[in-house]
């Protein structure tokens, strides 16, 4: 036997132990001030100025605290798009997210796949003003001698105190991740500048260099989901956060990217639960009103948070460490929790009531330059509308937003002069955003008839997307149906009140092509369903050309749709959709958005059959156009606060 193994084990000289809290904020794509653009009303229930007050309470009560950002900042309201045109025009401008970011202190930052929506100039421009590190480790230059646009990681040097009342030296090491799916969707900006490595493979590697280089604990910044059922092309998206969090060496993971609440020390989902169960997803970011399976322990995962999107809640991990003698701290455990925007700082009289009020105030006073101006940009009128832009009914096959959309994309392409000599068809691609489903009852569009404001544009297409002209063959594109076809569940027939959709595929994955016509057929299973495709010129068969406009995101091949990248290309330029929309729509005049209402594609008949399309509760405000879809409300509300209206196939 070993000599050294019958000593005694050296007594551990533990001085005592301290507190520390992570707050961290994520996708909070541009709402900052207490104002929502699209509706055009204040809101004072999420955004950074409302989080800013819990901020300053927690300073208040403790200095054993670092925030930190986890990425999708500068893009999502009307205020983000003026601020891109306004760095565009002036490369000395400040950015105001980045502005009140420094503003409230924050201590570290990565980006998410949508900072890079308005180029990798833009980006340096409105990062490089950041009064705070900001890290990005698994997206680098693809050549060796090109510059980083970010460094890998960071150590925050910072001074705590202990529960015995003593200073301690902390060194906080920040790492930060991004999908590597952001390659793929943002491909036509980025032209293979950048390379990526999955998120969890370059933890493995960043997490010993942070060691090495002294940090006492690690915090990782993983702009991705936690969806463990995720697999494939959509991994290191949906589950990165969890992936990263099972590395040996993390202490602590802020998640993001699916607009997702939850804070957990195990946040892994019980087996065969279902992926979506408990996620409140989407833009609403809201909890699921219905069963919520537990979460199952996981030795030596992390504690992650993810708090959701738009500035509805504050994420808080709070670590207990262990200081020894040496002057070295690590992690005993942890712990995670999510603070509402909604909920009142502090009690009236309590510590820390006027440093919150008065960092609420100084956060406005920065943000109202840039409000006053969105403002007056969101209420300018584009057009006239005869009858009412909604999407209460797009799963049921209302076409008229994809239509207006489409209108505008082929004014736009003739007006750039799209060469259409050889009499190929041409189709228009578009989805919609706001169609409830995953988000919550009131997440739907509802335009009025009358003047078509500016604000509404962010409505029919919320992203700063490009558009192309791809030739592709009708199998190509029957391929591409049926990926959106899989948003319906399968229907026996004879079957009644099925629910019509599957949450799990989010509506924007439901493309309607303008131009052409098509059936779905919901008693084949997924993959199959599509049937008699159609154009102007006849039935399309699988080998025959036509040229689709599709915007640089779908045809990068995003969420699991044909890759466009070997098709030919027939045109690109740099003109957005949204500033499509205002300048074609403006210049179209009033249109007609009453006729046809019914997209290209319907159900297949299947006599005796009913299906279930759960829906916004103003949808009831929209009797005529429910009827005319062949839609029968049947009164109920179910317990989530959705109308159920019946389809007859």
């Amino acid at each position: 036997m070993d000599a050294d193994a019958t000593r005694p084990a050296p007594k551990e000289t533990i001085a005592s132990e301290a507190l520390v809290s992570v707050l961290a904020t994520t996708d909070l794509h541009m709402h900052l001030y207490p104002h929502d653009y699209a509706t055009d009303r204040p809101d004072p229930r999420r955004g950074l100025a409302a989080l800013a007050r819990h901020v300053a309470v927690h300073r208040a009560r403790t200095s054993n605290g670092i925030l930190v950002d986890n990425g999708d900042v500068i893009q999502g309201t009307a205020m983000g798009d003026w601020a891109a045109r306004r760095l565009a025009a002036d490369h000395d401008a400040a950015h105001p997210a980045i502005t009140v970011m420094n503003l409230l202190g924050y201590d570290a930052a990565t980006v998410g796949n949508h900072e890079f929506d308005y180029g990798l100039g833009m980006l340096r421009r409105c990062h490089g003003a950041a009064g705070f590190p900001v890290v990005l480790a698994n997206l680098r230059p693809a050549g060796a001698a090109a510059e980083a646009l970010f460094p890998p990681w960071t150590i925050l040097r910072r001074e705590i105190r202990d529960l015995a009342g003593r200073w301690r030296r902390l060194r906080i090491g920040v790492v930060g991740f991004a999908p590597v799916e952001t390659l793929t969707w943002d491909r036509a900006r980025l032209g293979g500048a950048l390379r990526a490595e999955p998120m969890a493979d370059c933890a493995r590697r960043m997490v010993p260099e942070l060691r090495a280089a002294g940090a006492d604990i690690v915090i990782a910044l993983c702009h991705a989901g936690i969806d463990d059922d995720a697999e494939g092309e959509s991994r290191d998206a949906d589950a990165g956060a969890l992936d990263v969090a099972r590395v040996p060496g993390v202490d602590a993971v802020v998640a993001g990217h699916s607009h997702t609440l939850r804070a957990a020390p195990s946040p892994v989902m019980v087996p065969g639960a279902g992926r979506g169960a408990w996620n409140g997803e989407n833009a609403g970011a809201r909890l699921s009103a219905g069963p919520r399976p537990a979460a199952v322990p996981e030795p030596g995962l992390a504690p992650i948070v993810s708090p959701g999107s738009r500035g509805t809640h504050l994420g808080r991990i709070d670590l207990r460490l262990r200081c020894r003698d040496d002057g070295r701290c690590s992690v005993l455990r942890g712990s995670a929790s999510l603070v509402p925007a909604t909920a009142l700082p502090v009690a009236p009289g309590a510590a820390g009531t006027g440093e919150a009020a008065a960092l609420y105030a100084r956060v406005l006073n920065a943000l109202e330059p840039a409000h006053r101006r969105t403002l007056a940009r969101i209420r300018r009128p584009v057009t006239e509308l005869s009858a009412p832009l909604t999407s209460y009914f797009a799963d049921a096959g209302d076409h008229a937003m994809a239509r207006c959309v489409a209108r505008a994309v082929r004014a736009h392409l003739d007006e750039v002069g799209l060469d259409r000599s050889d009499g190929t068809p041409l189709l228009v691609a578009t989805s919609l955003f706001s169609t409830g489903g995953r988000g919550d009852p009131s997440d739907y569009v509802d335009i009025a008839p009358g003047p078509l404001l500016v604000r509404d544009l962010a409505r029919l297409s919320p992203f700063a997307n490009t558009v192309q002209v791809r030739r592709v063959r009708g199998a190509v594109l029957r391929q591409w149906l049926e990926r959106s076809a899989r948003a319906f569940r399968t229907v026996t027939p004879g079957a009644r009140d099925v629910p019509l959709r599957d949450l799990v595929v989010p509506g924007y994955d439901i493309d309607t092509v303008d131009g052409l016509g098509w059936r779905i057929d919901l008693s084949r299973p997924v993959g199959d369903r599509v049937r008699d495709l159609v154009t102007v010129d006849g039935p399309l068969a699988e080998d025959d050309p036509v040229d689709v406009a599709v915007t640089d995101y779908r045809a990068a091949g995003s969420n699991g749709f044909p890759d466009l990248a070997d098709a030919q290309l027939r045109h690109a330029d740099a003109s957005t959709v949204p500033d499509i929309l205002a300048r074609m729509l403006s210049r179209l005049g009033p249109g007609d958005n009453e006729e046809p209402r019914c997209a290209g594609w319907r159900f297949a008949a299947m006599p005796g059959t009913t299906a279930r399309l759960r829906t916004g509760p103003g949808a009831r405000r929209h009797k005529s156009l429910a009827r005319r879809l062949g839609l029968e409300d049947t009164g109920v509300t179910d317990a989530e606060g959705y109308a159920l209206f019946r389809l007859h196939l």
